[in-house]
Protein backbone atom coordinates (compact mmCIF):
# COMPACT_ATOMS: atom_id res chain seq x y z
CA UNK A 1 0.00 0.00 0.00
CA UNK A 2 1.57 3.15 -0.94
CA UNK A 3 1.79 6.09 1.38
CA UNK A 4 1.58 8.39 -1.51
CA UNK A 5 -1.80 10.50 -1.80
CA UNK A 6 -2.88 9.67 -5.37
CA UNK A 7 -4.15 12.60 -7.32
CA UNK A 8 -5.84 12.89 -10.62
CA UNK A 9 -4.60 14.11 -13.82
CA UNK A 10 -6.90 17.02 -15.18
CA UNK A 11 -8.61 15.58 -18.04
CA UNK A 12 -10.80 18.07 -20.32
CA UNK A 13 -13.39 14.68 -20.87
CA UNK A 14 -13.63 13.16 -17.32
CA UNK A 15 -16.74 11.08 -18.03
CA UNK A 16 -13.74 8.58 -19.90
CA UNK A 17 -11.64 8.41 -16.78
CA UNK A 18 -13.01 5.49 -14.64
CA UNK A 19 -12.38 7.01 -11.50
CA UNK A 20 -15.70 9.26 -12.47
CA UNK A 21 -18.10 6.42 -13.64
CA UNK A 22 -18.26 5.02 -10.11
CA UNK A 23 -20.73 7.09 -7.65
CA UNK A 24 -17.83 8.61 -6.15
CA UNK A 25 -17.38 10.65 -9.17
CA UNK A 26 -19.23 13.71 -11.16
CA UNK A 27 -18.80 15.46 -14.29
CA UNK A 28 -18.50 19.05 -12.89
CA UNK A 29 -14.90 18.57 -13.00
CA UNK A 30 -12.80 20.42 -10.14
CA UNK A 31 -10.10 22.57 -11.11
CA UNK A 32 -6.92 20.58 -9.12
CA UNK A 33 -4.68 23.85 -9.01
CA UNK A 34 -6.81 25.08 -6.51
CA UNK A 35 -5.64 25.06 -2.85
CA UNK A 36 -7.56 22.65 0.29
CA UNK A 37 -6.91 24.88 3.51
CA UNK A 38 -6.93 28.04 4.33
CA UNK A 39 -5.99 30.07 7.20
CA UNK A 40 -7.10 33.41 8.72
CA UNK A 41 -5.32 35.75 6.67
CA UNK A 42 -6.48 33.77 3.64
CA UNK A 43 -2.95 32.14 3.43
CA UNK A 44 -3.04 28.01 2.61
CA UNK A 45 -1.56 25.22 3.86
CA UNK A 46 -0.96 21.67 2.71
CA UNK A 47 -2.23 19.25 5.42
CA UNK A 48 -2.77 16.05 3.28
CA UNK A 49 -1.24 12.74 5.08
CA UNK A 50 -1.14 14.57 8.10
CA UNK A 51 -2.35 11.41 10.25
CA UNK A 52 -0.49 8.99 8.10
CA UNK A 53 -1.66 5.42 9.01
CA UNK A 54 -3.93 6.23 11.87
CA UNK A 55 -6.86 5.44 13.58
CA UNK A 56 -9.37 7.94 14.29
CA UNK A 57 -12.77 7.98 16.39
CA UNK A 58 -15.19 9.59 14.34
CA UNK A 59 -17.79 10.69 17.05
CA UNK A 60 -21.39 11.43 16.62
CA UNK A 61 -23.93 12.70 19.55
CA UNK A 62 -26.15 9.43 19.38
CA UNK A 63 -27.70 7.52 22.36
CA UNK A 64 -24.94 4.75 21.68
CA UNK A 65 -22.26 7.02 22.90
CA UNK A 66 -23.83 6.53 26.81
CA UNK A 67 -22.11 3.20 26.41
CA UNK A 68 -18.67 4.47 26.05
CA UNK A 69 -18.50 7.39 28.51
CA UNK A 70 -20.57 5.02 30.97
CA UNK A 71 -18.11 2.43 31.73
CA UNK A 72 -14.93 4.25 33.61
CA UNK A 73 -12.40 1.62 31.72
CA UNK A 74 -13.83 2.79 28.36
CA UNK A 75 -13.95 6.07 29.12
CA UNK A 76 -10.44 6.77 30.75
CA UNK A 77 -9.15 4.42 28.01
CA UNK A 78 -10.98 6.64 24.97
CA UNK A 79 -9.08 10.01 26.53
CA UNK A 80 -5.76 8.21 26.55
CA UNK A 81 -3.67 11.09 24.66
CA UNK A 82 -2.71 8.61 22.13
CA UNK A 83 -6.48 8.28 20.85
CA UNK A 84 -6.96 10.54 18.23
CA UNK A 85 -10.70 11.87 18.54
CA UNK A 86 -13.17 13.64 15.78
CA UNK A 87 -15.89 15.49 17.02
CA UNK A 88 -18.86 16.20 14.93
CA UNK A 89 -21.33 19.31 15.46
CA UNK A 90 -22.13 18.70 19.57
CA UNK A 91 -19.92 15.71 20.09
CA UNK A 92 -17.11 18.02 22.17
CA UNK A 93 -19.71 18.81 25.03
CA UNK A 94 -20.13 15.38 25.85
CA UNK A 95 -16.08 14.67 25.76
CA UNK A 96 -15.61 17.52 27.64
CA UNK A 97 -14.12 18.99 24.77
CA UNK A 98 -11.39 16.59 24.85
CA UNK A 99 -11.40 15.92 21.04
CA UNK A 100 -8.29 16.55 18.61
CA UNK A 101 -10.01 17.69 15.52
CA UNK A 102 -13.68 18.80 14.93
CA UNK A 103 -16.17 19.63 12.10
CA UNK A 104 -19.31 20.99 11.19
CA UNK A 105 -21.28 22.06 8.28
CA UNK A 106 -23.84 24.42 10.09
CA UNK A 107 -22.79 27.29 11.34
CA UNK A 108 -20.14 27.10 13.86
CA UNK A 109 -22.23 29.71 15.98
CA UNK A 110 -25.21 26.70 16.39
CA UNK A 111 -22.70 24.98 18.74
CA UNK A 112 -20.54 25.40 22.19
CA UNK A 113 -18.49 28.76 22.20
CA UNK A 114 -16.12 26.29 24.07
CA UNK A 115 -15.22 24.07 21.05
CA UNK A 116 -14.47 27.13 19.23
CA UNK A 117 -12.38 28.45 21.64
CA UNK A 118 -10.34 26.00 22.64
CA UNK A 119 -6.97 26.24 21.01
CA UNK A 120 -6.25 21.87 21.49
CA UNK A 121 -8.61 21.13 19.10
CA UNK A 122 -7.99 21.42 15.35
CA UNK A 123 -11.77 23.20 13.65
CA UNK A 124 -11.81 22.10 9.88
CA UNK A 125 -14.52 23.65 9.03
CA UNK A 126 -16.33 24.31 5.43
CA UNK A 127 -15.33 27.56 3.88
CA UNK A 128 -18.58 29.04 3.25
CA UNK A 129 -18.45 28.67 7.35
CA UNK A 130 -14.77 30.31 7.29
CA UNK A 131 -14.17 33.06 5.25
CA UNK A 132 -10.31 34.23 5.24
CA UNK A 133 -12.01 37.47 5.06
CA UNK A 134 -13.82 38.00 8.24
CA UNK A 135 -15.00 41.85 7.33
CA UNK A 136 -17.10 40.85 4.18
CA UNK A 137 -19.55 43.46 4.21
CA UNK A 138 -22.22 41.08 2.85
CA UNK A 139 -24.56 40.49 5.40
CA UNK A 140 -25.69 36.90 4.85
CA UNK A 141 -21.99 35.91 5.19
CA UNK A 142 -21.21 37.81 7.94
CA UNK A 143 -24.40 35.58 9.81
CA UNK A 144 -22.78 32.51 7.85
CA UNK A 145 -19.29 32.77 9.90
CA UNK A 146 -20.19 34.19 13.06
CA UNK A 147 -18.35 31.76 15.76
CA UNK A 148 -19.88 33.34 18.89
CA UNK A 149 -20.58 36.80 20.35
CA UNK A 150 -17.98 38.32 23.38
CA UNK A 151 -20.11 40.63 25.83
CA UNK A 152 -20.51 42.92 22.68
CA UNK A 153 -17.96 41.73 20.49
CA UNK A 154 -18.90 39.27 17.17
CA UNK A 155 -15.59 36.76 16.76
CA UNK A 156 -15.66 35.00 13.41
CA UNK A 157 -14.47 31.59 12.81
CA UNK A 158 -11.76 32.37 10.80
CA UNK A 159 -10.58 34.48 13.90
CA UNK A 160 -11.00 31.08 16.19
CA UNK A 161 -7.63 29.84 17.30
CA UNK A 162 -6.63 26.65 15.33
CA UNK A 163 -9.32 26.80 12.98
CA UNK A 164 -9.03 25.80 8.87
CA UNK A 165 -11.30 26.75 6.49
CA UNK A 166 -11.88 23.81 3.44
CA UNK A 167 -12.77 24.56 -0.16
CA UNK A 168 -16.01 23.01 -0.79
CA UNK A 169 -18.79 23.00 -3.55
CA UNK A 170 -22.24 23.06 -1.71
CA UNK A 171 -24.58 22.27 -4.76
CA UNK A 172 -28.05 23.90 -4.21
CA UNK A 173 -29.95 21.15 -5.64
CA UNK A 174 -31.92 18.66 -3.75
CA UNK A 175 -31.11 15.27 -3.89
CA UNK A 176 -32.86 12.46 -5.18
CA UNK A 177 -35.50 12.08 -2.37
CA UNK A 178 -36.23 15.52 -2.05
CA UNK A 179 -34.14 16.24 0.85
CA UNK A 180 -33.23 19.98 1.33
CA UNK A 181 -29.69 19.84 2.64
CA UNK A 182 -28.56 19.47 -1.30
CA UNK A 183 -25.36 17.72 -2.68
CA UNK A 184 -21.91 18.13 -1.26
CA UNK A 185 -18.71 17.94 -2.57
CA UNK A 186 -15.34 18.50 -0.56
CA UNK A 187 -13.69 21.07 -4.01
CA UNK A 188 -10.39 19.09 -3.42
CA UNK A 189 -7.80 17.11 -5.59
CA UNK A 190 -9.57 13.76 -5.88
CA UNK A 191 -8.60 10.55 -3.86
CA UNK A 192 -9.55 7.43 -3.99
CA UNK A 193 -11.87 7.23 -6.83
CA UNK A 194 -12.26 11.05 -7.26
CA UNK A 195 -15.05 12.33 -5.73
CA UNK A 196 -17.95 10.70 -3.67
CA UNK A 197 -21.48 12.61 -3.60
CA UNK A 198 -22.32 13.16 -0.18
CA UNK A 199 -25.35 15.15 1.24
CA UNK A 200 -24.58 17.97 3.05
CA UNK A 201 -24.29 15.65 5.71
CA UNK A 202 -21.65 16.18 8.77
CA UNK A 203 -20.75 12.54 8.56
CA UNK A 204 -19.82 12.87 5.10
CA UNK A 205 -17.67 15.67 5.35
CA UNK A 206 -15.62 14.19 8.03
CA UNK A 207 -15.27 10.94 6.29
CA UNK A 208 -13.63 12.64 3.24
CA UNK A 209 -11.79 14.75 5.69
CA UNK A 210 -10.17 11.77 7.22
CA UNK A 211 -9.01 10.30 4.57
CA UNK A 212 -7.27 13.54 3.15
CA UNK A 213 -5.71 13.20 6.26
CA UNK A 214 -4.37 10.73 6.26
CA UNK A 215 -6.03 7.95 8.38
CA UNK A 216 -6.44 4.29 7.16
CA UNK A 217 -9.31 3.11 10.09
CA UNK A 218 -12.60 5.25 11.37
CA UNK A 219 -14.06 3.80 14.25
CA UNK A 220 -17.40 5.08 14.95
CA UNK A 221 -18.70 6.08 18.12
CA UNK A 222 -22.29 7.86 18.81
CA UNK A 223 -23.49 7.57 15.10
CA UNK A 224 -26.53 5.69 15.24
CA UNK A 225 -28.74 6.83 12.36
CA UNK A 226 -31.59 7.33 13.94
CA UNK A 227 -33.10 9.63 16.18
CA UNK A 228 -36.21 9.88 18.40
CA UNK A 229 -38.27 12.51 19.45
CA UNK A 230 -38.56 12.01 23.04
CA UNK A 231 -34.65 12.38 23.51
CA UNK A 232 -32.96 12.79 19.82
CA UNK A 233 -29.40 13.28 21.40
CA UNK A 234 -27.37 11.76 24.13
CA UNK A 235 -28.00 14.30 27.31
CA UNK A 236 -30.30 16.38 25.17
CA UNK A 237 -34.23 17.05 25.42
CA UNK A 238 -34.18 20.15 23.73
CA UNK A 239 -37.66 21.07 23.04
CA UNK A 240 -36.20 22.85 19.71
CA UNK A 241 -36.31 19.38 17.74
CA UNK A 242 -40.21 18.62 16.86
CA UNK A 243 -41.61 15.82 15.04
CA UNK A 244 -40.37 17.64 11.66
CA UNK A 245 -37.36 17.90 12.85
CA UNK A 246 -36.69 14.19 13.83
CA UNK A 247 -38.38 12.64 10.52
CA UNK A 248 -36.69 15.16 8.46
CA UNK A 249 -33.30 13.44 9.95
CA UNK A 250 -34.43 10.26 9.64
CA UNK A 251 -35.49 10.66 6.10
CA UNK A 252 -31.88 11.38 5.20
CA UNK A 253 -30.36 8.74 7.06
CA UNK A 254 -32.06 6.11 4.93
CA UNK A 255 -31.39 8.50 2.11
CA UNK A 256 -27.55 7.77 2.75
CA UNK A 257 -27.68 4.35 3.84
CA UNK A 258 -26.91 3.05 0.66
CA UNK A 259 -24.66 5.64 -0.28
CA UNK A 260 -22.37 4.99 2.83
CA UNK A 261 -22.68 1.03 2.04
CA UNK A 262 -20.87 1.41 -1.24
CA UNK A 263 -18.23 3.86 0.02
CA UNK A 264 -17.44 1.19 2.53
CA UNK A 265 -17.21 -1.45 -0.05
CA UNK A 266 -14.95 0.66 -1.91
CA UNK A 267 -12.68 2.06 0.88
CA UNK A 268 -12.32 -1.88 1.93
CA UNK A 269 -11.57 -3.50 -1.53
CA UNK A 270 -8.37 -4.70 -2.75
CA UNK A 271 -8.24 -1.91 -5.60
CA UNK A 272 -8.45 1.14 -2.84
CA UNK A 273 -5.05 3.09 -2.28
CA UNK A 274 -5.88 3.36 0.68
CA UNK A 275 -8.12 0.28 2.33
CA UNK A 276 -9.60 2.35 5.08
CA UNK A 277 -11.68 0.91 7.15
CA UNK A 278 -15.47 1.99 8.57
CA UNK A 279 -16.20 0.29 11.67
CA UNK A 280 -18.66 1.05 14.64
CA UNK A 281 -18.66 0.30 18.42
CA UNK A 282 -22.40 -0.11 18.66
CA UNK A 283 -24.53 -1.81 15.97
CA UNK A 284 -26.35 0.60 14.09
CA UNK A 285 -29.97 -1.34 12.69
CA UNK A 286 -29.68 0.47 9.58
CA UNK A 287 -26.49 -0.06 8.35
CA UNK A 288 -25.63 -3.89 9.24
CA UNK A 289 -22.89 -3.87 6.67
CA UNK A 290 -20.55 -1.83 9.42
CA UNK A 291 -18.48 -4.19 11.27
CA UNK A 292 -18.91 -3.81 15.11
CA UNK A 293 -16.02 -3.81 17.18
CA UNK A 294 -15.54 -4.24 20.78
CA UNK A 295 -14.57 -0.29 21.45
CA UNK A 296 -12.83 -1.26 24.89
CA UNK A 297 -10.98 -4.09 23.27
CA UNK A 298 -9.71 -2.21 20.34
CA UNK A 299 -8.71 1.25 22.54
CA UNK A 300 -6.65 -1.43 24.47
CA UNK A 301 -5.19 -2.56 21.32
CA UNK A 302 -4.45 0.59 20.07
CA UNK A 303 -3.08 1.75 23.05
CA UNK A 304 -0.90 -1.44 23.46
CA UNK A 305 0.49 -1.21 20.05
CA UNK A 306 1.92 2.67 20.59
CA UNK A 307 3.26 1.90 23.76
CA UNK A 308 5.81 -0.34 22.75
Amino acid sequence: MSNDIPILEFTKNPQDDPAWTTMFGHLAHPNFSNPVFYRHNGSTVNLFNLYNGETVYLIGRGLSIEQALVDKKTRQLLFHPSIIKYGMNSAPDVMDFNVNLWSCVDPASKFAPQILKNPNIVKLIPLNRFRPNATDPRQKDLEKTLAYTDGINKVYTSLCPNTFGVQTFLLSQDSAKHISFGNAFLGCPAVLYGYFKGHKCVLLYAIKLALLLGFRRIVLIGVDFKMDKAQPYFRNTSSDFNEFHVQHNNNLYEALAPMIQDICKILASKESPYQCQIVTASKIKLMPFIPTVDLKKTLEEEIALKSR
